[in-house]
């Protein structure tokens, strides 16, 4: 029987080879929350335990000249066109966004439009504009 090893922090982690290992959780409570300490995500953002999902992901690797973002945007076409008549995607308001090249969310800052804006939204559209 092989001794399973289980590492707690990534500074345990040992490397071995060219192994890659991907560990996708099937479920969780959800994303989000107020901090990160213990607050539990927003009520918008929980997958109940009751609800059926189904779930699926495309791993592609980057050719040498081709952008990040354009990747993603030909998977994401590749998906859509392939989905099943059941598959419910995200909104286009919350479909997250691609990184830029300097790591940053292409919509961080991206205010919306409507009552809806917090009021720290409306502040920092009013500096802007």
């Amino acid at each position: 029987t092989r001794r399973r090893e289980v590492q707690k922090h990534a500074a345990e982690l040992t490397e071995r080879g060219d192994a890659i290992t991907l560990s996708i959780d099937h479920r969780q409570m959800g994303v989000g929350g107020v901090n990160s300490w213990g607050a539990k995500p927003h009520k918008r953002f929980m997958l109940p335990a009751h609800v059926p999902c189904r779930y699926s992901f495309v791993i592609q690797p980057l050719d040498g000249g081709e952008s990040p973002q354009s990747a993603v945007a030909k998977a994401l076409d590749e998906v859509a066109r392939d989905a099943p008549s059941d598959w419910c995607p995200l909104p286009a308001e919350r479909a997250p966004r691609p990184p830029n090249r300097e790591g940053e969310r292409s919509d961080a800052g991206s205010v919306p439009a409507g009552p809806a804006r917090s009021r720290r939204a409306r502040r920092q559209g009013h500096r802007r504009g």
